[in-house]
């Protein structure tokens, strides 16, 4: 695919992955709340899917691969893995220009993220649940409990509206994103003013 933008969707309980990006390119992933609430009926092997995959399978015969990826000030919650190519980015096939940034990763067990090393995958002002490994760490990185107006162990599946987004005052989110010119607005549309917040809500519009 080329030329995708997924933005300000709510993604829970499926049994493979929340959202895959695969052998695409220009893609914007923006805003948008990945979860898994431990439902057994959509486990897999036991646990939850990941939230976030990013990959180049080889085994296609076209050669397109991953190229231009932003993913920016979204909150993933609940999965067994948050980043790995995925946030899981899987395997080390060619990247190019992967940003990942302003995202509130929070997981109480499991790791956060695998990521293979690479160059063409930054990671920045990202705020983790726990210490990430050193692959998905980044400058302005924030680790510790988001403070989320709720947590998604306490929702029923399907249950989770727009306030779940909200970030309390005590969040270590307040203020601590890298500005974007690319993202001026939260979830509700308000505008990201100063310095924004991690995440897809800025409590200080």
């Amino acid at each position: 695919s080329i030329g995708v933008t997924f933005k300000n969707n709510t993604v829970y309980d499926n049994y493979a992955l929340q959202l895959y990006v695969q052998r695409s390119q220009n893609v914007t992933i923006d805003g948008n709340l990945l979860y898994h609430t431990g439902n057994p009926n959509f486990l897999r092997g036991g646990v939850p899917s990941s939230c976030l995959a990013i990959n180049s399978e080889a085994q296609f015969a076209d050669s397109m691969t991953i190229k231009n990826v932003r993913v920016t000030n979204n909150i993933m919650t609940g999965c067994k893995y948050n980043v790995d190519s995925g946030i899981r980015i899987i395997s080390a096939t060619p990247y190019r220009n992967v940003r990942i940034e302003n995202n509130i990763i929070h997981q109480d067990r499991f790791d956060v993220a695998q990521v293979p090393n690479s160059s063409n995958i930054a990671f920045a002002n990202n705020l983790w649940s726990t210490q990430p490994p050193a692959s998905a760490s980044g400058p302005g990185d924030v680790v510790g409990n988001p403070d989320l107006m709720h947590q998604v162990g306490s929702l029923p599946s399907g249950g989770v509206d727009a306030g779940w987004f909200g970030i309390q005052p005590s969040s270590p989110a307040i203020d601590t994103a890298r500005q974007l010119p690319e993202v001026s607005t939260d979830f509700f549309g308000q505008p990201r003013l100063g310095v924004p917040d991690i995440g897809a809500y800025e409590r200080g519009s």
